[in-house]
């Protein structure tokens, strides 16, 4: 199991502890949310690249008729500094607009979810050597898929969630997975 497997399990496993949440993105309605926390390169990218952050922004309709299932459209910003080599530098900017899939669980005190989808991922690469900087940016499809869990208090749900994310840049893949706590306004 690679380490974004290992990760999914994990998230899985700690959302199952948790002594008292309820519905993690699950049940009827408009919302919107924000979130953040530490972006970690996977596969090739994880040789060239340290750990960063993100921020997002979601907006999110729980389909009534179906309280197990919700849509959530996000969008991110992530930010990777470069391994520093010698005198070059440099760091990765993703801004991604995407459109997910929420899967709940019903029953019980915890509700862990699956989350899925696709969209477009703005990739800039930037490097600097002294004096001389170079940027290449390319917009691409990419997906993302992973597993959370949220604690809900009134109208609001926080929540814990990993996900893998795949862009398919020029030449290779760029992979990730933010680890996000966040809060949902239902």
């Amino acid at each position: 199991m690679n380490a974004a497997g290992r990760l999914a399990l994990a998230l899985v496993l700690a959302a199952a502890a948790m002594p008292r949440a309820a519905a993690a993105q699950s049940g009827g309605g408009l919302g919107f949310g924000l979130s953040g926390g530490v972006t970690l390169p996977q596969q090739d990218a994880k040789d060239s690249f340290k750990n960063g952050y993100h921020v997002q922004g979601h907006l999110f309709y729980g389909l009534p008729a179906l309280s197990i299932l919700s849509l959530r459209v996000d969008g991110a910003y992530n930010k990777l500094d470069a391994k520093k080599i010698e005198d070059l530098s440099g760091d990765a900017r993703v801004v991604s607009g995407t459109g997910n899939v929420v899967l709940g669980v019903n029953g019980g005190s915890v509700r862990p979810y699956a989350i899925g989808g696709a969209g477009v991922y703005s990739v800039r690469f930037r490097s600097t050597l002294g004096s001389f900087e170079s940027r290449e940016t390319q917009t691409k499809f990419g997906w993302n898929a992973g597993v959370g869990a949220g604690l809900t208090a009134g109208r609001a749900t926080i929540f814990l969630e990993g996900r893998y994310h795949r862009v398919s840049t020029q030449g290779a893949k760029f992979t990730y997975v933010p680890i996000t706590v966040g809060v949902l306004f239902h």
